[in-house]
């Protein structure tokens, strides 16, 4: 079985919407998830994806294939259920401008929706989907 990893900012307060969302319209429960900020990430992930990501951008891992920005949410729907699938519907549009629009959502997340002190794991869902929280 290949890896399905998504690494998210474990701070942010949106990331950890976005989390919970996966976790509750993923019925395969087939994605695991781990912090940016986790060695685990730092072991698995290219020292250049993350630095030039900066926590910045969720970061799919799938089938050793490696995806950020937009493209990463376009290929984390694949695998949700309604309605969060319906996200996928807008990948036909040119990655510059979904790229753009998820810049200026990662460069306000902390200012519109906070962040917290620490990772944490969300509360009321499985330990085992998370990886070195």
């Amino acid at each position: 079985m290949n890896d399905k990893i998504i690494f998210y900012d474990g701070v942010c307060n949106l990331c950890n919407f976005f989390v919970r969302q996966v976790i509750q319209t993923n019925k395969k429960k087939n994605i695991k998830f781990a912090p940016l900020q986790s060695n685990f990430a730092k072991s698995k992930l290219p020292p250049e994806i993350l630095k030039s990501n900066e926590y910045d951008s969720v970061i799919y891992l799938s089938d050793n294939q490696i995806y950020t920005k937009s493209k990463a949410v376009f290929e984390i729907s694949k695998e949700l259920q309604f309605p969060c699938k319906i996200i996928g519907y807008f990948k036909f549009l040119p990655k510059p401008f979904t790229d753009y629009v998820y810049k200026l959502i990662a460069e306000n997340r902390y200012k519109f929706f906070g962040k917290k002190d620490s990772c944490t794991i969300p509360k009321g869902f499985d330990k085992s989907l998370f990886i070195d929280v």
